[in-house]
């Protein structure tokens, strides 16, 4: 793996790449044709195509979205063997109009990727020539957007808000699909949120505590190498170390595994080359999901798999915790190659990105299941985002924890975002269309341990480490598909409608014995959570209609 920047022989830092930004329109730095779609190459993704195209009114709106370098689109693009990932490499550093950012070669597969900045008639072409995405050794080209990570939830979440606004939707599906709109009354919601049936406060409660109701187990995770993709971590060897003997003395050594990196610095930095140091996480988000899936510090604030190898890949920054699409699917795709079973991801983006759906594919083929939040945005965009709309992924949900300790009265978090995915509204051409949130953990008013002391924080950010770290314990008992094992054997609970988790609550102790739950969760549902699972399937067929297109 190479980074380099160049542009006049000046060397250009990754936090100057980054930072670059430029406000010319979509339609300006088109070449001549493509205006009117034409000529558009078949190994472009479908955001590139439409952006290329200027033909899709929506795209406007995340035109901020775009890394660019000076005033030109950043791209990633990947080669499928090694003889093409040759050319392509080859090509990148030798047009003069190309400002080559990142080679990055596959260990665990052939081909490789590599991310640019070029004017878009260099990679898409116009009438008059071609460009590099038309080239045969170049299998697919997509723009490098920008995702976040899913942002910690405030709470409360103010119920009657919610309420008012269940009542305007259901005008306006009722009048899209020719139904009987609904009661928003009958969300139960009130001013006392513990008598909702969603959860729109929580008490707070230690990792300990919110895994009671997951049944939790002693497994330890050791031989596992569990990854982490966020802001980064700040080391402490109380939380990320483990305790060894060493010529009969007992002495501590670092969890984190030696090629840990941080794909936002220049260089792409590993734990090798440069110490822990370089993976230091400002924000405390990239901290607190590592903890809470793995953490070693005594109880109550152990993680799921307090003896896994740590793969961190620092892929957000620290100030706003954006991160470009080309540095995530690095990241995963290193973590992979690194041999990771399982990789925690708790970002999202409502675009979706061929770039990062194809890192997710490797690493599925490759053994490492992905873990995604679902979003935390349920009363505006509404639907999983991505990439935890990626079929590939394993996509959580966040439930409080309630008072009583009973798992079956667990409530779904009112911020977390639903299933199914409608695959119109996402630039995703239907890829994602259907793609529904599997299971749900605790992540309201979550207490975790860090090295500045306990924090607490809520949102599916909170819930997607819990999931990761059981699916590193069923790596370690040989479990093939570890994915699919938990989702066979999630726990159905009343108050969870499946559009907010399709098959229920995390549930440690059955995954691991495979005990699979008697009751489908649709046989158990009170009558509201099945009244929010028929709004929010409602909603997400009218959206993924013929007329959604046109919206």
């Amino acid at each position: 793996m190479s980074n380099q920047h160049s542009e006049d022989d000046r060397e250009v830092t990754r936090r100057e790449y980054l930072a670059s930004s430029a406000t010319v329109s979509a339609t300006a730095t088109l070449p001549l044709g493509f205006a009117a779609g034409a000529f558009a190459s078949d190994s472009l993704s479908p955001l590139a195509r439409q952006f290329v195209s200027a033909q899709s009114p929506g795209l406007a709106t995340f035109e901020h979205s775009i890394r660019r370098y000076a005033t030109d689109p950043s791209w990633t693009l990947r080669a499928n063997t090694d003889d093409d990932y040759a050319a392509l490499t080859e090509w990148a550093r030798d047009d003069d109009d190309v400002t080559l950012v990142r080679e990055y070669q596959h260990t665990k597969g052939d081909g490789g990727t590599v991310t640019i900045g070029a004017p878009v008639a260099t990679v898409a072409g116009g009438y008059l020539n071609d460009g590099v995405a038309d080239e045969p050794w170049v299998t697919a080209a997509d723009l490098n957007v920008v995702t976040s990570l899913v942002a910690p939830k405030n709470i409360p979440v103010d119920a009657r808000e919610f309420e008012q606004l269940a009542g305007i939707e259901s005008f306006v599906l009722s009048t899209l699909q020719g139904q009987e709109s609904f009661d928003a009354t009958e969300f139960q919601a009130s001013d006392d949120s513990s008598k909702s049936t969603l959860a729109f406060d929580a008490e707070t409660t230690t990792l300990e505590q919110g895994r009671t109701i997951t049944n939790d187990t002693s497994a330890d995770g050791a031989g596992a190498l569990l990854a982490v993709v966020d802001t980064g971590l700040t080391y402490d060897s109380d939380i990320y170390g483990r305790t060894v003997t060493v010529d009969g003395s007992e002495t501590t050594e670092s969890r984190v595994h030696e090629e840990s990196t941080n794909f936002v610095a220049a260089g792409d930095p590993t734990v090798a080359a440069e110490g822990v140091d370089i993976l230091d996480d400002a924000s405390g988000h990239g901290s607190w999901v590592t903890a809470a899936a793995a953490s070693s510090a005594p109880k109550p604030y152990r993680g799921v798999a307090p003896d896994a190898d740590l793969y961190i890949g620092r892929a957000l920054d620290h100030e706003d915790g954006s991160g470009a699409v080309a540095d995530i699917a690095t990241a995963v795709r290193a973590a992979t190659d690194a041999g990771a079973d399982a990789t925690c991801m708790s970002l999202g983006s409502p675009l979706y990105t061929e770039e990062l759906a194809d890192a997710i594919a490797y690493a599925t083929e490759h053994g490492n299941t992905i873990v995604v939040a679902s979003g935390n945005d349920r009363m505006v965009s509404r639907f999983v985002a991505y990439p935890a709309a990626d079929p590939n992924t394993l996509s959580v949900s966040a439930t409080d924890v309630p008072a009583s300790g009973d798992p079956t009265d667990v409530r779904s978090a009112s911020f977390a975002n639903v299933g199914p995915s409608p695959g119109t509204v996402n630039f995703s051409e239907g890829e994602t269309s259907g793609v529904e949130v599997d299971i749900a953990a605790p992540g309201m008013a979550q207490e975790a341990q860090l090295d500045s002391g306990t924090t607490t924080l809520s949102g599916t950010s909170m819930a997607a480490p819990d999931v990761a770290g059981a699916a590193a314990l069923l790596a370690t008992e040989g479990v093939d598909d570890p994915a699919e094992r938990l989702r066979e054997t999630a726990r159905p609970v009343p108050n969870l409608a499946p559009a907010e988790s399709r098959h229920g609550l995390l549930d440690i102790q059955a995954a691991l014995q495979n005990d699979q739950p008697e009751d489908e969760p649709a046989d158990v549902l009170t009558d509201d959570a099945e009244l929010r699972d028929d709004i929010f399937r409602g909603e997400a067929a009218a959206r993924g209609s013929w007329l959604a297109t046109f919206l």
